[in-house]
């Protein structure tokens, strides 16, 4: 089980690699994107149960707490390798349609950029 969590926790980040790397590779078009991106990156890492539970969330704030996308990746993670936590048929579908979406529309992104790579450069 943990397998299939951590192959959808590749393909999310995958996904996102494709979606930001066109921006990395032409600072002249996208020059922002090079100085965001590690502040996002910062605040999807507090915003994820990496180092807490979901249950430690005030269960008022856990079904917003949800809708984050590494959020029920890591529950799973956290379930099938240490046996903690729940695991609900949401937690399971979830994260596998999200990043199934997310390395599309990355893939599709990274294509259309990579015809204008020589123009830009």
């Amino acid at each position: 089980m943990a397998d299939r969590f951590s192959s959808d926790l590749a393909r999310f980040a995958g996904g996102v690699r494709f979606w930001t790397r066109p921006r990395q590779r032409c600072p002249v078009r996208f020059r922002d994107v090079l100085h965001i991106t590690p502040v996002f990156t910062q605040i999807l890492f507090y915003a994820s149960p990496v180092a807490y539970q979901t249950s430690a969330v005030p269960e008022k704030w856990r079904s917003l707490f949800l809708l984050n996308p590494l959020a029920p990746l890591f529950d799973g993670l956290r379930w099938s390798l240490l046996g903690e936590g729940y695991i609900t048929p949401a937690t399971f579908f979830y994260p596998a349609l999200l990043a199934l979406m997310v390395f599309w529309l990355g893939l599709l992104i990274f294509h259309r950029a990579e015809r204008q790579f020589a123009d830009v450069i």
